[in-house]
């Protein structure tokens, strides 16, 4: 494993070489091996399908490019091509600070691995980083802007780099909330550990509907790759990784989606219950009011 470098964050990043892991997706259960390449300035990450043609098999990781977020996030283009669940690893590349990279997969999701961003985490930190001869573009939050639903929401403010304040209420386990600014530390020992999670008692009606509806829906989750919650506790052996895990994974879902933008982004963003539909809905609206926000250019 190479060393982690320390990042000038001005200078767009790829990937210094190319790295592979195989898993099984969440939803899907099917097995994939998923490849990270190097990829020129300018190019941003980019989904690429290799059991597509060409011609069909490219998604650009754009928020734009959004067509579901009902259980996951799913990106597709023109073609009808998808890709499932994408939240981890473009949290990951976001974080350390990864701006252009192709994300080659032989199947439609991504493999969950143990349910948290850290095994990418490791695969990154295999593949190394390399400084690109161009500037970094970011996203400057101009003024405040809300989304809510009920109790639920989600709201950006100016700010100098990306923080986030994540509250997660769970009638068993009370309620929980993580905050902090988003850099390569506070990911990597803060929010990459945390597990993707569940209740026994939601798990199977959810796969019987995803059956009858022909969608895969949590086929591949164990208790290898998820928290479940049952009779008012964790089931899982060993228990929470780490205090607060529930909302700890909330936050990484959170800037996995926000990682849509296109670019960094420079702004507070404060959240509240919701899901992967309203973290969209925020992209949506964010972009759809001009004058919340501009493009700059990171100086030397």
């Amino acid at each position: 494993m190479s060393d982690r470098p320390t990042v000038p964050t001005q200078r767009q990043h790829t990937l210094a070489r190319s790295v592979h892991c195989r898993g099984r997706g969440l939803h899907s259960a099917r097995r994939v091996r998923l490849t990270l390449h190097p990829a020129p300035v300018g190019t941003g990450i980019v989904f690429r399908r290799s059991d597509l043609s060409a011609a069909a098999g490219e998604v650009d990781a754009d928020w734009r490019h959004i067509v579901d977020s009902s259980y996951c996030t799913i990106l597709g283009n023109d073609q009808g091509t998808r890709v499932r669940t994408v939240e981890h690893l473009l949290a990951s590349l976001y974080a350390l600070r990864i701006d252009n990279a192709v994300v080659e997969l032989d199947g439609e999701e991504l493999p969950i691995l143990d349910g948290s961003a850290t095994p990418f985490l490791e695969l990154l930190d295999e593949a190394g980083m390399q400084a690109q001869p161009a500037l970094r573009r970011f996203l400057k939050i101009l003024r405040p802007m809300e989304i809510r639903s009920g109790p639920a929401f989600r709201r950006l403010v100016p700010g100098k780099q990306l923080s986030l304040s994540v509250i997660c209420r769970l009638p068993e386990m009370g309620p929980q909330q993580w905050a902090g600014a988003v850099t390569p530390e506070t990911f990597r020992q803060e929010i990459a550990p945390a597990r993707a999670w569940g209740r026994l008692n939601t798990l199977w009606p959810a796969l019987l509907l995803g059956k009858l509806r022909l969608v895969p829906y949590l086929r591949g989750a164990s208790l290898g790759n998820a928290i479940l919650i049952a009779g008012g506790r964790v089931i899982n052996r060993g228990g929470l990784r780490m205090e607060g895990e529930f909302a700890r994974h909330r936050a990484l879902d959170l800037l996995g989606d926000v990682a849509l933008a296109g670019a960094p982004i420079l702004g507070r963003l404060a959240a509240r219950r919701g899901n992967h539909l309203m973290n969209a809905q925020l992209l949506r609206s964010l972009f759809a009011q001009p004058e919340a926000w501009e493009w700059v250019t990171g100086q030397e």
